[in-house]
C-alpha cells in the first residue's frame, strides 16, 4: 500500500506537471499569434479593388466626355451612371472601410472620399432623386446649374490637391495619380464656369 500510495502521488505531480505546461504552452502561443495578427492582419489589400473602381469609372465618363459614348445616350447615362454608382461608388467605398481595418488611414480618406464622390454624381443623375429638378430649363435655370456644378466639381478638385499634398512623400505614381486627378476636376470645374457649358447628365 505504502509503495502505490507512492506511485499515486507521483502519477497527480507529473499531470499537474503536464497541466501546468500546457497552460503555458497555451499562453505562449495566445500571445505569438495574438501578436503577428496584429502585425501582418489577415484582411486582403484592398487598395487594388479602390484603384480598378476609381480607374474604369473615371475612363468610361472620359470617354462620354470626349464624345466617344455618344451613340449610347440614355436620358439618365445608365451605362456611365450604373458604374458610378456600383462600381466607382459602393466598391470603391467598400475598400476605403477595409482599408480602415487595415490600419491604412490615408488609403481610407482617399477610396471613401472619392467612393462618396462617384456615388454623389451619380446620385445627381437619377430622376427619381429629383436633386436638380428645381433648377427648371429656363436659361437662368442652367446657369445657375452650372455654376453650382461648377463649385461641385472645384470643391472636389480642392480636396484632391490636399491629397496630392500629403501623397508627396509615398510614391512618384500616387502623387502623379492624385496631381492629374486635381487637374482633370480643375479643368471641368473651370470650363463650366468659364467656357460654353457641357452637358454632363445629358
Amino acid at each position: 500500500m505504502p509503495r502505490y500510495e507512492e506511485l499515486s502521488k507521483a502519477i497527480r505531480e507529473e499531470e499537474r506537471e503536464i497541466r501546468n505546461l500546457r497552460w503555458e504552452f497555451f499562453e505562449k502561443e495566445e500571445r505569438i499569434y495574438g501578436y503577428l495578427s496584429k502585425q501582418y492582419p489577415t484582411t486582403a489589400n484592398p487598395a487594388p479593388l479602390g484603384l480598378c473602381g476609381f480607374a474604369l469609372t473615371t475612363f468610361v465618363l472620359s470617354m462620354m466626355n470626349a464624345g466617344g459614348l455618344r451613340s449610347i445616350h440614355s436620358p439618365s447615362n445608365g451605362v456611365v451612371m450604373g458604374l458610378a454608382l456600383f462600381y466607382g461608388g459602393l466598391c470603391q467605398l467598400l475598400a476605403g472601410m477595409w482599408e480602415f481595418k487595415t490600419g491604412n488611414t490615408f488609403g481610407a480618406l482617399a477610396f471613401s472620399s472619392y467612393g462618396g464622390f462617384w456615388m454623389s454624381f451619380a446620385a445627381l443623375s437619377i430622376n427619381a432623386f429629383g436633386f436638380l429638378s428645381g433648377y427648371g430649363s429656363t436659361h437662368e435655370g442652367q446657369v445657375a446649374l452650372h455654376n453650382d456644378l461648377g463649385i461641385y466639381l472645384l470643391a472636389w478638385g480642392m480636396f484632391s490637391l490636399w491629397m496630392t499634398i500629403a501623397a508627396h512623400r509615398t510614391t512618384v505614381a500616387l502623387f502623379t495619380l492624385f496631381f492629374l486627378v486635381f487637374l482633370t476636376f480643375l479643368i471641368l470645374g473651370w470650363k463650366l464656369f468659364f467656357l460654353r457649358p457641357i452637358d454632363i447628365f445629358q
